[in-house]
């Protein structure tokens, strides 16, 4: 049954269904911490002041966004170790223009789409934060970000990961993958520690920084590394079963309450968020082990698995509708007003992914075959193995 993976020599499953659940439940995360206004007005009698629930509202939608993050490690290092077992090598080239034409066709027509409406008065779109969002580095603009560009910042960290990681991954022997990867992790907690600790580069919005976001993406990648070893593997399954996802999950959710509001030292801080970092690839893991189990079956169901399939439109379209108090535009009521808001998301997102992200991400596919054939594609023949002492 495809989606069950066993651990050491054999070929890594690319596709495991488990994970598309997953990416549903991230995205639903991320919807009711930016739809929560309109969600908690259904419950709260008036007055209601929106600001009085932040406190609900922040840490739900970085946990969704950390999901997101540890997704996207596990996921792509998986698709890199299954291409090379696959054809012998990774295609650097080809890595790159599948996730061209993955993310930038709904990501530019996002941007179009809001650039238009602000331009019509309908919005405020702020030059600086859309050229940051079109660019990729709205995490490092956030005092300039408006609210219809501001969900970019995580997007701009993905795509710093997609730059470096796959050039790490084939550079790197084999066997010392996984070796690299704990030792990139540690050094980003030893980071995060200097600046807790000396407030060093300590800004308000450094936690949407790439260095301070790496530990969930490293952390997926480990989980997916260490499952091709037999000894890291064997370690792997006796927590990777659906008992622990319950204690993941409140990691997750304690790790992200903590880094905002957090009265805690900053040892316990930095502890805290650490190993929710490391506890969420399993999920992934005991998830796609124990397919049978009943959270298994959940994630497998056919409208949770089509919602995570739709997330990434969703994702980019939500941030239209789903809009706190504060920064609502009346020209675009009620589509802002619960339940219009998740009427009008998931129509777009579905319109944008099978009539834009699906036809152009088969394109991508086209390209990047070409550009893997072609001499400049085999760029792995040409580069130098960077040996690490043996883990």
């Amino acid at each position: 049954m495809s989606g069950r993976t066993g651990p050491g020599p054999g070929p890594p499953l690319a596709h495991v269904p488990t994970l598309d659940g997953w990416r549903a439940v991230a995205i639903i995360l991320v919807l009711l911490s930016h739809g929560g206004d309109g969600i908690l007005r259904l419950f709260v009698a008036a007055p209601f002041d929106s600001t009085h629930y932040a406190f609900l509202k922040d840490p739900i939608g970085r946990g969704g966004v950390h999901l997101f993050f540890a997704l996207s490690g596990y996921l792509i290092t998986t698709r890199l170790l299954a291409e090379e077992y696959r054809r012998g090598s990774v295609s650097l080239s080809g890595f790159y223009v599948r996730r061209f034409f993955r993310i930038q066709p709904a990501a530019l027509t996002f941007l179009l789409t809001v650039a238009v409406l602000g331009s019509l008065g309908t919005i405020p779109i702020s030059p600086t934060g859309w050229w940051s969002a079109l660019f990729a580095f709205a995490n490092f603009t956030l005092p300039a970000q408006t609210w219809y560009t501001v969900h970019f910042w995580s997007l701009a960290v993905e795509e710093h990961f997609y730059l470096i990681w796959p050039l790490l991954f084939v550079l790197l022997a084999p066997r010392h993958r996984l070796g690299l990867s704990i030792m990139l992790a540690l050094a980003a907690a030893c980071w995060s520690a200097l600046v807790l600790q000396t407030h060093f580069t300590q800004t308000p919005y450094m936690w949407i920084r790439t260095d301070i976001e790496a530990p969930w993406l490293l952390w997926g990648c480990i989980a997916a590394l260490a499952l091709r070893s037999r000894t890291a593997a064997e370690h792997i399954a006796r927590f990777a079963h659906p008992g622990t996802c319950l204690a993941a999950v409140l990691a997750l959710a304690v790790a992200s309450a903590t880094l905002i509001y957090s009265p805690l030292d900053w040892r316990m801080d930095l502890v805290v968020t650490l190993f929710a970092a490391a506890a969420t690839p399993l999920l992934f893991v005991a998830t796609s082990r124990h397919a049978g189990s009943w959270l298994g079956r959940v994630l497998e169901l056919a409208p949770v698995a089509w919602l995570g399939r739709i997330s990434y439109g969703v994702y980019l379209w939500q941030q239209l509708f789903f809009v706190w108090d504060n920064d609502r535009a009346p020209r675009l009521d009620p589509w802002q007003s619960f339940p219009w808001q998740i009427v009008a998301t998931l129509a777009i997102a579905a319109l944008s992914y099978y009539t834009l992200e699906q036809p152009l991400l088969r394109v991508g596919h086209r390209l990047a075959r070409r550009a893997t054939e072609h001499p400049l594609g085999r760029i792995r023949s040409y580069l130098p193995e960077l040996h690490l002492p043996r883990w």
